[in-house]
């Protein structure tokens, strides 16, 4: 049976990066990032309790959900983390936003956390580095107005 529309979102087990997965119809997106220059996002599936997901250069997540919790092991540039994560609601989850700024190509993740807390990469002309905190109401960054949009596993935001 498919996921229902569920975000989990927080810190992996020992830190060093956070991890937001959204689900809906059976389809399941991912980020994770450590907040500096690593991030990869995933795309897969939830069904059945089980999350199977796959990204760029052997990124992956494999894990499973239930009672408002997903758990699992996820890896992203040779690194590989364990994490447990509660659902979270708006305006806690993923979000991503791309741009045009000063004449360069800018692309951004942000996981919000339910502290309110952000953690993300912003990639501007292929050089990642710690994102700038996300205005979630105004999609403003470093008061420049971009296309910032929360994450589901249907496509929206993606």
């Amino acid at each position: 049976m498919p996921a229902p529309p569920t975000t989990w979102a927080g810190r992996v087990d020992g830190g060093g990066a956070t991890l937001a997965i959204a689900t809906e119809d059976g389809v399941a997106v991912a980020y994770v990032c450590d907040g500096r220059r690593v991030e990869a996002w995933l795309r897969g599936t939830a069904v059945d309790g089980r999350l199977e997901l796959t990204g760029p250069g052997g990124a992956g997540l494999d894990g499973g959900y239930g009672d408002g919790v997903a758990t699992g092991t996820v890896t992203a540039r040779g690194r590989e983390w364990t994490f447990e994560l509660g659902a979270v609601r708006k305006p806690s989850g993923l979000y991503r936003a791309t741009a045009t700024v000063r004449n360069a190509r800018v692309t951004g993740g942000w996981i919000v956390l339910p502290d309110g807390r952000q953690v993300g990469v912003l990639t501007e002309d292929g050089v990642p580095r710690p994102a700038p905190e996300l205005d979630v109401t105004t999609g403003r960054v470093d008061g420049s107005p971009v296309r910032a949009t929360a994450v589901d596993a249907a496509g929206n935001g993606s």
